[in-house]
């Protein structure tokens, strides 16, 4: 019973680590868009 929690436990590990990785990259893409965007709208004006 202890091995079959385990490896419930490890794949719920996997699944939280593979949700953090793509909010994160999900905001650093953002977050480069964004400033992308910044700098095209800054260089557009100037």
């Amino acid at each position: 019973m202890s091995v079959s929690a385990g490896k419930k436990n490890s794949r719920m590990t996997k699944l939280a680590v593979g949700l953090f990785i793509l909010i994160f990259s999900t905001f650093v893409f953002l977050f480069l868009l964004s400033q992308g965007l910044f700098t095209i709208t800054i260089g557009s004006i100037g």
